[in-house]
């Protein structure tokens, strides 16, 4: 992760991290499915919060070297498997809970989204809380707060089961 914050500009940071996180979720959906959605509050402006935090990090790169141990490659290996571990439960958890499989985006979602992001910031925050300024961790936290509320939001509206949120409340277009 500390490779790719450092190899590209910002915008190009976020133009990849929006498209593999938030912009390819509701054209997968209409390619596959037949209808455009991603009607996740988490998912459609929580992930921008959390890029923003790779941007924070990536910007800390510039005043600062990663520490050693972070940019390590038993770090980043051991950290990788674990995302991909956790990505993969909450992929069975969803099937085992009863959501079923799910659809392809779905599980594009829980097997490369949740690791990924996981990943991204296992590797930013502890650059932020290490190399980072006061205003940094102010605004990681600000930023985590916001992807907290916008999941607990998906949570108690039902919108974390996206399928059937819009056939419940009968929306057929996004």
């Amino acid at each position: 992760m500390i490779s790719f914050l450092t190899s590209f500009p910002e915008w190009q940071v976020f133009a990849i991290l929006f498209f593999l996180f938030i912009g390819i979720l509701p054209i997968g959906r209409l390619l596959i499915e037949g209808r455009s959605y991603n009607i996740s509050y988490a998912s459609a402006y929580g992930d921008i919060a959390l890029i923003l935090m790779a941007l924070i990090a990536k910007e800390i790169l510039y005043q600062h070297p990663a520490p050693e141990w972070l940019s390590s490659h038993s770090y980043q290996e051991v950290t990788f498997w674990i995302c991909v571990c956790i990505g993969v439960a909450c992929y069975v958890t969803a099937v085992k809970t009863g959501h079923g499989w799910g659809t392809f985006m779905d599980f594009y979602h829980d097997i490369f989204i949740v690791p990924l992001l996981i990943y991204m910031l296992i590797t930013a925050i502890p650059l932020i809380f290490t190399q980072g300024t006061w205003s940094d961790r102010g605004y990681t936290f600000l930023l985590a707060g916001i992807w907290i509320w916008t999941f607990i939001a998906d949570a108690f509206t039902g919108r974390l089961r996206q399928p059937e949120y819009l056939k419940t409340h009968q929306i057929t277009q996004i």
